[in-house]
């Protein structure tokens, strides 16, 4: 307990001196408990070198705080800082290698010469500054990256190269590299045909909406309204939702899947409807924005299904006026398979008028895309990844005012939204 209050203790008064605002971030994450994120703040510093960064790694380690407790590595951390003059790193590496066996000494030593090595020859390898904002002008054409193209590797720089790294399944480093260039330059063009093909076939030529929600708020730049039920951004800046399940939902009834299904489309959105309100019932979470689109529209989701029960349910809306009462909606559903429905609802009721036969399309905690695609002749097509799920026709409407996501029970991570329109 003393080498754990003074670990926290050292942490308070420890006095960087030309602390990178890296540092400064790094250590708020930490005494605010936001571990991951102070991780991912102190792991590239220290790395680098940096003592400080180094003799807060060797406590996270001690303590288990963000990581699996690991005195070889925390005496690793411990060693590099101390062999700057770091004392206290001295202290603790000391007490710490009284509760470690010979093998996890010899280990945190290992760690420690290859550690030192590796940032030796870092140093001896500086990154040029054309490739970096090379890197942040990519990232940036890709929706990563905000902050200035200035050839630094700060903050923003690092984080967003991370949630790159993340999406493609990459090593999430968050430094550059002109292999990370390279990849950058390849999902850069492969992007772009895939625009100018869907922009030809849909005439989507304008991004009218687009949020990667980046700076971990959904409320600002875009905002977005919530309705009723709970939504946040995570450390990772997906959208969450998260809802528990109704217990009608998860009826085990003995009709076929695909009447339950049916059943269950033809009536759900009538029931949630109000009118005088739009979807105000207690049993679904929503959040919508207001954006005018007119009839030819893509809308291309990236989200992941964390949850996997039977009844769990989320929607995609179009909507007309501030009610939001009545338009397009691309309803999930889960029983024993999965099913999509494309319905038109408005006061009077609603109106399935293409549904999926129950199948398997999403895969849970796999990162996928969702598009609805919406063609100038009222043609609307769904389709999950390369796969085309749902494509009927209907010109009931044809301009909108806003979109809504809607959770009915499950939960989902959202990764990025983004709406097309045709040029006005």
């Amino acid at each position: 307990m003393k080498v754990l209050f003074m670990l926290l203790v050292g942490l308070l008064v420890c006095n960087p001196m030309g602390a990178s605002a890296d540092y400064s971030d790094g250590l708020d994450q930490y005494l605010r408990g936001q571990y991951s994120n102070a991780l991912n703040e102190f792991t590239p510093l220290a790395n680098k070198g940096n003592p400080d960064a180094q003799y807060i790694l060797g406590s996270m380690y001690a303590q288990g705080k963000g990581v699996l407790q690991d005195y070889a590595q925390a005496h690793a951390w411990f060693n590099l800082a101390a062999s700057q003059g770091h004392e206290k790193a001295a202290l603790y590496r000391d007490e710490i290698a009284q509760k470690m066996t010979f093998n996890q000494v010899a280990r945190a030593q290992q760690l420690a010469s290859q550690r030192q090595s590796e940032t030796r020859t870092g140093e001896t390898k500086r990154i040029d500054k054309n490739l970096i904002v090379s890197i942040q002008k990519h990232l940036q054409d890709l929706g990563y990256y905000s902050g200035a193209i200035d050839g630094l590797t700060g903050r923003n720089t690092s984080r967003s190269i991370r949630q790159f790294q993340r999406d493609v399944d990459l090593s999430q480093t968050g430094q550059p590299s002109h292999a990370l260039l390279e990849t950058l330059e390849d999902t850069v063009t492969r992007q772009t045909e895939q625009r100018k093909s869907s922009a030809s076939q849909g005439s989507w030529t304008t991004v009218l909406l687009e949020d990667a929600f980046t700076d971990g708020d959904f409320s600002t730049n875009p905002g977005w309204t919530p309705v009723s039920g709970n939504f946040w951004v995570d450390s990772n800046y997906f959208l969450r939702s998260e809802r528990a399940v109704s217990k009608t939902m998860q009826s085990d009834q003995p009709d076929s899947a695909e009447k339950r299904i049916a059943d269950i489309f033809g009536q759900v959105v009538k029931e949630m409807m109000n009118p005088q309100q739009g979807t105000q019932a207690s049993n679904l979470s929503e959040l919508y924005i207001q954006q005018r689109i007119d009839n030819a529209f893509a809308i291309e989701v990236t989200m992941k299904m964390l949850s996997n029960q039977v009844g769990q349910s989320f929607e995609f809306r179009t909507y007309h006026d501030q009610y939001r009462n009545s338009g397009y909606v691309v309803k999930f559903l889960q029983e024993n398979e999965q099913s999509l429905a494309l319905i038109r609802f408005d006061p009077s009721g609603s109106s399935v008028i293409d549904m999926t036969r129950p199948g398997r399309m999403f895969r849970q905690n796999e990162l996928q895309s969702f598009s609805w695609m919406r063609y100038a002749d009222g043609e609307m097509k769904v389709m999950i990844g390369k796969d085309e799920v749902l494509n009927t026709k209907d010109n009931m409407f044809k301009a909108f005012d806003g979109i809504s996501f809607i959770n009915e029970g499950g939960d989902y991570a959202v990764d990025r939204i983004r709406v097309l329109g045709s040029h006005r």
